[in-house]
């Protein structure tokens, strides 16, 4: 039998199939490499892998515009961590996890039809519009530095009897735990201002928180709820100071409503008081005497003349600990959700 013969050509055609060969795996391994990358950067802020296609050659991240849309007919949201400033750049960090939603000062962009490049800024269109998707609250303090019995858990430097400018330690640290339930458990948009408006006289703080107010329309800022959070006196209603939900007590609330007599310009203080009764009543179904009611006061306006669904919440008093307020605002929130459906 003859032997074959592996001619030039014969050998260069087995060359260039190896070659082909190589790099078909190679382009496997890379598409494969891609697809964990972007599993593990962006799985967890919203945005379906079965929504994301490659470019070989580049390795872009397409991002449709039908990833995670509102609920509502409104331009969709892209939710991944992406930060967007003035002039409306995007700057990505595909190695930074998305963050987890804070109650700040937040600047939603909604965007249409955005391809996400690593490394470089891409240009996006805002689409503005109002913000008819989720509930805006600002919740300030006009007594800042309100506190409450101290217990060896919850210690603080006073200043003053029941009084504290540690925020972690007085009504400031309660309006921070509605915020943070607001948002992250009901969708809404907070921002939760910490000014101290007591300095330098207790007796003028309500002048100063209303500049505090002021500066938010200045800047085009409106909102659906105008929270003042305090914390009040014992009013001798009760024998506890406390309701007890599941095994935990709960500093009671009380809300107060200004009809603005002798003021020139009043509040509309039967649509706030209306809202404050639907608060009253849902968060009473969790627990009877949960809320103390609603109180009208005829002479002062309490700065509810910036808006309606403008409230002063009165959390607990100085019998209550800063635990037993704290404890009070999954409740509360979930009665303010409830109360603006």
């Amino acid at each position: 039998m003859d032997r074959y013969k592996l001619t030039k050509s014969d050998l260069i055609r087995l060359i260039l199939s190896a070659a082909i060969c190589a790099v078909a795996v190679l382009s496997f391994i890379y598409k494969e490499d891609a697809m964990r990358l972007v599993r593990s950067r962006i799985d967890g802020g919203g945005i379906s892998v079965a929504d994301i296609t490659f470019d070989d050659a580049a390795r872009n991240i397409e991002i449709p515009a039908s990833v995670q849309q509102d609920t509502t007919e409104q331009a969709p949201i892209i939710n991944f961590g992406v930060s967007v400033e003035a002039p409306y750049y995007v700057e990505i960090n595909m190695l930074e996890p998305a963050p987890t939603p804070k109650p700040i000062v937040i600047e939603t962009a909604y965007v249409e039809d955005v391809e996400i490049k690593p490394i470089t800024e891409v240009k996006i269109d805002i689409v503005e519009r109002e913000r008819t998707d989720k509930l805006r609250v600002l919740i300030y303090h006009t007594h800042t530095e309100e506190a409450y019995t101290a217990t060896a858990v919850m210690a603080y430097a006073p200043h003053g009897k029941y009084y504290t400018r540690n925020g972690d330690r007085n009504v400031v640290a309660v309006g921070a735990k509605l915020a943070e339930i607001l948002t992250l458990e009901y969708g809404m948009e907070v921002v939760h201002d910490t000014t101290n408006h007591c300095p330098p006289n207790f007796d003028t703080a309500y002048t100063r928180s209303l500049q505090t107010i002021q500066s938010y329309t200045e800047r085009g800022e409106t909102f659906d709820l105008y929270l003042d959070l305090h914390r009040d006196t014992p009013n001798g209603r009760h024998k506890t100071n406390y309701v007890t939900v599941n095994g935990i007590n709960a500093a009671r609330i009380m809300m107060l409503i200004g009809k603005g007599e002798g003021y020139s310009v009043k509040p509309d203080w039967q649509k706030n008081k209306a809202l404050a009764d639907n608060i009253s009543d849902a968060i009473n179904l969790v627990e009877p005497t949960f809320s103390d009611g609603v109180n009208i006061a005829n002479t002062n306006r309490y700065n509810q003349h910036v808006s309606t669904g403008a409230i002063l919440i009165e959390v607990g008093n100085t019998n209550n600990t800063l635990e037993e307020a704290l404890a009070a605002m999954p409740h509360l929130a979930g009665a303010i959700d409830a109360a603006m459906k």
